[in-house]
């Protein structure tokens, strides 16, 4: 009787000490929690340059929403820009998050239109979570038309409902 007690004693204690295998371990929390939300109370502005010239200056009020990716150390995140005015749209983005710091990863090119000509440009966008309720991107799109550079560069800007 005492050997089975034993026996069982032994059992339960490895039973409750080890992690089940593919399971999380109650401690672990995934760091892309604390960046999940709403961010509002922003806006984006921007300039758009044709050589050193300056031909527009686009902005607006944009809502960024960001949620879980299936990869591991992405985000989605949803910009819906100009909410309930003539130009409203929706983009769509995935970043991979580094520390508080994240990179647009599925975004390789941008349109930008000078005129009646639309560029296809490479494009890169960098951001970050501040303080835990800020949401910063910069973004930039630049290519050379016939030697005259060409850019578009944009920020936006968010904080967490």
């Amino acid at each position: 009787m005492k050997r089975s007690f034993l026996f069982f004693a032994l059992f339960l204690g490895f039973l409750t000490s080890c992690k089940q295998l593919g399971g999380k371990n109650e401690a672990e929390v995934d760091p892309r929690d604390q960046y999940v939300g709403v961010y509002d109370n922003g806006g984006y502005t921007g300039q758009v340059f044709i050589g050193s010239i300056v031909s527009e200056r686009p902005s607006g009020t944009v809502t960024i929403t960001v949620g879980k990716a299936a990869a591991p150390k992405e985000l989605t995140m949803t910009f819906l820009y100009n909410k309930g005015k003539q130009f409203e749209y929706t983009e769509k983005l995935t970043a991979e998050l580094d520390g508080s710091k994240f990179k647009i990863i599925d975004k390789k090119s941008e349109q930008i239109t000078v005129g009646v000509t639309t560029i296809d440009a490479p494009y890169q966008g960098n951001g970050e979570f501040a303080d835990g309720t800020k949401f910063a991107l910069t973004t930039s799109s630049e290519k050379d038309q016939s030697g005259t550079i060409v850019k578009k560069v944009l920020g936006i800007t968010g904080f967490k409902k």
